[in-house]
């Protein structure tokens, strides 16, 4: 009787014990976009960058295949895709990646 009320709690702390595990090891990634920053070289005046960085905050590597943003509703398009967009960046544990769209 004991030895097995004793290998049932031993079962339900290996079993969230394996949880956290889990949780603690994926892969996950933070995403900032800071806007609106004006250039003043000679090839870009006046356009308005948008710098989007990638941050993988996971333990697992992740790989980044395409930059975009989701567009407000008033939009007929619902995201912004750009055309040359990033090309199987592969980010390991906390490294990052600052991508500039113009």
């Amino acid at each position: 009787m004991i030895l097995s009320l004793i290998s049932t709690v031993a079962l339900a702390i290996l079993v969230i014990l394996g949880i956290l595990e889990y949780r603690r090891n994926r892969a996950n990634i933070e995403v900032t976009v800071k806007g609106e920053y004006v250039t003043s070289l000679e090839s870009f005046v006046g356009s308005t960058k948008i710098i989007i960085t990638a941050i993988n905050t996971g333990r697992r590597p992740v790989t980044l295949i395409q930059a975009g943003l989701l567009l407000p509703i008033d939009f007929e398009d619902e995201y912004f895709i750009a055309k040359d967009s990033i090309k199987n960046i592969r980010l390991k544990e906390r490294d990052s990646y600052n991508y500039v769209m113009d």
